[in-house]
């Protein structure tokens, strides 16, 4: 669920992310993929975390983000398929392992935009956490 909001943040259709904004200047974010393995990390909800916090990031009007997670668990974590290696056999280990380095830091840049977020970010945990 996508809300108004006077920030750009909220153009961008997020599609495992529920997005709300309160007039105190409070956003909350929930991970919204809980049938699909209890909120784990797919391509899409890393691209959609490193887009929204990298959006209200520059929003003046938002004073605080809390993150939560849908459904029974907040996360089980990255989804274990994202971590293989890369398939094209034709390549050798070296330059196998330099794909998949790329990969990890695309990955991480997802995760480092909650750290470079200039609003204080809350995580309210619930069950478990992977």
């Amino acid at each position: 669920m996508t809300t108004t909001s006077s920030t750009t943040a909220f153009e961008y259709q997020y599609e495992t992310l529920n997005v709300k904004t309160y007039p105190d200047g409070v956003a909350h974010v929930e991970l919204n993929r809980p049938d699909k393995l209890k909120n784990s990390f797919s391509p899409g909800l890393f691209e959609d975390i490193f887009q929204y916090f990298t959006t209200m990031s520059k929003d003046s009007d938002i004073h605080a983000i809390v993150l939560s997670g849908s459904g029974h668990m907040f996360t089980v974590g990255i989804d274990c398929a994202l971590l293989q290696g890369s398939k094209d056999k034709d390549l050798d280990v070296a330059r196998q392992a330099f794909v998949k380095q790329a990969h990890l830091n695309y990955l991480q840049r997802s995760i480092s935009s909650l750290e470079k977020c200039s609003q204080p970010v809350i995580v309210a945990m619930h069950n478990g956490v992977l």
